[in-house]
């Protein structure tokens, strides 16, 4: 909110969810919205490797004064990013900075259990031939003979509570190690970082380790040298969240209660394991 007429959209609560960026709004419908992202005077294809904690500052480019730099490739705007070097003063400056965090689910959906289920199901097979006599020319009967999942007289063994088995108490760390040299005519600066992000929904992570050297050097008063060296290692793994097909946010609850995650035996459980669900 601090830069007129660019808004930052994250419609993910995942650890892998990227932020979408837009400059003073869509202005296409046939390509991609995004905006040039030029990180220390090199365009960067994934500027989300970029580590935060590497970050000087930020500057936004708008209307002409994009396209007049970085021509076409700048209509949607740019943001050129200035990350952090050696330091102007003598000495070497050493600094750590981390978070810890906690993540929960802030509210579950009121979903059946397991006599709830039931219920619903006596009702449904009761009503059935009223409702579809062609297929049904007598009410149908519940049946729960099948002992992996109920008891002698008929009640469910089991009662999952499917978003509780798919969500998590999601810990998070990050660490960054920087070291900054300087002097009269050179300076240098390492910064290494270690971030594990856990999402919520059981397996999803985001692990990544970014290291970055640079160098600057007043050769002659004619002549600077720099260099800038920058490593990643990301690694993750995302819980799915678009589509129409089951995603672990629609089967979590979808599920049914009666359903134990694993029988006895070692086998998973799914939803054709259920009277009146295939068998």
């Amino acid at each position: 909110g601090k830069a007129a007429g660019v808004n930052i959209f994250n419609n993910s609560g995942s650890p892998t969810g990227t932020p979408r960026v837009i400059i003073r709004g869509i202005g296409t419908i046939n390509t991609t919205s995004n905006p040039l992202f030029v990180v220390d005077g090199v365009v960067m294809e994934n500027f989300q490797l970029v580590n935060p904690n590497d970050i000087d500052r930020i500057e936004v480019l708008k209307d002409a004064s994009a396209t007049a730099i970085y021509g076409a490739r700048g209509a949607n705007g740019v943001i050129l990013v200035t990350t952090k070097r050696g330091h102007d003063r003598e000495g070497v400056l050493v600094s750590y900075s981390g978070f810890a965090s906690v993540g929960t689910m802030a509210k579950k959906m009121e979903l059946l259990n397991a006599e709830e289920y039931m219920k619903v199901m006596e009702i449904g097979t009761t009503n059935a031939s009223k409702y579809n006599p062609s297929q049904y020319p007598t009410p149908p009967v519940l049946n729960t003979s099948n002992r992996d999942l109920f008891d002698a007289s008929g009640k469910p063994l089991y009662d999952t509570d499917w978003q509780d088995e798919a969500t998590r108490t999601a810990f998070s760390n990050s660490h960054q190690i920087s070291i900054q040299q300087g002097g009269q005519k050179s300076s240098a600066g390492a910064f290494l970082n270690y971030s594990d992000m856990q999402g919520i929904m059981l397996n999803s992570y985001l692990k990544r380790v970014n290291a970055k050297m640079t160098y600057d050097a007043q050769a002659k008063d004619w002549l600077s040298v720099g260099m800038n060296l920058m490593i990643n290692r990301v690694w993750g793994n995302e819980a799915e969240e678009t589509g129409g097909h089951q995603m672990p946010r629609r089967t979590m609850i979808e599920m049914i209660p009666i359903l134990p995650v694993k029988f006895p035996d070692g086998r998973w459980s799914y939803n054709g394991d259920a009277p009146g669900y295939g068998n």
